[in-house]
């Protein structure tokens, strides 16, 4: 595919889904109000992607052998999203996440 390659998708449906999961552990009032609680997704989809990116990208491939020039050729399948492995997205929603936190921070220090 253009946008992802093998199981990629997962990166973002994690994403999404991640936050649903932390709205539904603390309950919708509680999240409206306090909006910090989405770094918790963010650590939720980095820790899976990168887990999960590292074990699915981890395979060894197969080589095969070219019959006009006997070079070998290492073919491997890899899970990617927008071209970026699946476990660099783990690294990336966690910074992210961190860059969120900070900006809430400073905007709740400004309004109190």
């Amino acid at each position: 595919m253009l946008i992802w390659k093998g199981y990629g998708f997962l990166a973002f449906l994690v994403f999404l889904m991640s936050f649903l999961v932390v709205e539904l552990a603390v309950g919708e009032a509680f999240y409206r109000t306090h909006r910090w609680v989405d770094f918790f997704g963010f650590v939720i989809s980095a820790l899976f992607c990168y887990f999960v990116g590292k074990k699915l990208n981890n395979n060894k491939g197969k080589v095969y052998i070219d019959k006009k020039t006997g070079e070998e050729v290492l073919i491997k399948k890899t899970h990617s999203l927008f071209f970026i492995k699946m476990e660099y997205w783990g690294i990336i929603f966690l910074v992210i996440g961190c860059i969120y936190l900070f900006l809430y921070i400073q905007v709740v220090k400004a309004f109190y």
